[in-house]
């Protein structure tokens, strides 16, 4: 999206549109868990609506989630008090102004968000000033470039919405690209859902 106000027109019908890969939510609930304990500090950068950290909440003690608009993060509280969800701290936030100390957190969460953002190389410099030395940065991420009907959507969407992936990556451009940024990569999977997509946990380098 290219600004609040999008984002803030899709965030009436988006869980609509993403509980048809609610499966796919839940596979990547369930892989970052192996690698996340109840005490860690976790952020979600770009939680939309909520969902992953309302899948992870009740395995543990306290989550940060943020994203830039003021709708989505309504509609993520909605979501939590829906599910009677009280451990998440939903909170409007800037990827590129991250409102918290160096080496804070254990694990971060930026899922679907790094290709939908013009400058990615700034939101992973802030992500890195914020995680612990030998914390794990959670990045999956849509693969455009890999899929026609991805291309497809992404395209009607611009049209539509004034939605935008300004990367297209494939799965293996990804990879360089965070390794571009001194990130290294731990685990990375394609997983098929409405759209491919690469599952990734990285650390510092």
């Amino acid at each position: 999206m290219r600004n609040k106000a999008n984002w803030d027109l899709v965030a009436k019908f988006y869980d609509k549109f993403i509980t048809k890969d609610k499966k796919m939510y839940q596979e990547l609930a369930n892989k970052m868990l192996k690698n996340i304990e109840r005490n860690h500090g976790i952020l979600e950068v770009g939680t939309g609506t909520g969902m992953i950290s309302i899948l992870l909440a009740p395995y543990v003690d306290k989550i940060n989630a943020i994203d830039f608009s003021e709708k989505m993060i309504e509609k993520a509280k909605e979501n939590s008090i829906d599910k009677k969800i009280s451990n998440i701290s939903f909170k409007t936030g800037d990827v590129y102004k991250l409102l918290y100390p160096d080496n804070y957190f254990d694990r971060i969460i930026i899922a679907n968000v790094l290709h939908i953002i013009p400058n990615p190389q700034e939101a992973i410099k802030e992500l890195k000033r914020v995680i612990k030395p030998n914390g794990i940065i959670f990045a999956p991420t849509f693969l455009h470039k890999r899929n026609f009907l991805a291309n497809t959507f992404e395209k009607m969407a611009n049209l539509i919405f004034g939605f935008k992936a300004y990367s297209k990556w494939t799965e293996e451009s990804f990879q360089e690209f965070l390794k571009a940024e001194d990130l290294r990569i731990i685990e990375s999977k394609l997983i098929n859902g409405l759209f491919p997509l690469c599952y990734i946990e990285c650390q510092k380098g």
